[in-house]
């Protein structure tokens, strides 16, 4: 192996660090993805209107790491009722249990994606 001078050496630091940043967030647009589909599975249907306002935000970088999130109910007025309950209806937590089914995958499917870059 050939020596590399420190322009060369900061280079592929930089290099790796971007592919590694870009791994990371492919892994979490997955893991999104997933609870996105296990949220719909768990919440409850009548009309159907709830399970279609289920959506993801894309996972992006920002100064603190990365962001993304599945959302359920922006124009369904009585999503977080049906989720968090009210006096006279219990609590159908759909968002939470997806959240749960997600939490088991997710280191997996993140690695997955590292270990393609390393």
């Amino acid at each position: 192996m050939s020596e590399m001078t420190p322009e060369q050496m900061a280079k592929a630091l930089k290099k790796a660090a971007e592919e590694l940043k870009k791994a990371t967030e492919a892994g979490l647009t997955g893991v999104v993805l997933l609870a996105e589909k296990f949220a719909k599975e768990e919440a409850p249907v009548d009309t159907g209107a709830l399970r279609s306002e289920i959506h993801n935000t894309p996972v992006k970088r920002t100064a603190q790491g990365f962001k993304g999130e599945v959302r359920s109910g922006d124009n369904i007025l009585y999503a977080m009722f049906v989720h968090d309950g009210t006096r006279r209806a219990r609590a159908n937590p759909y968002m939470a249990r997806a959240a749960q089914r997600t939490e088991g995958k997710a280191a997996r499917i993140v690695t997955t994606e590292l270990k393609r870059v390393l």
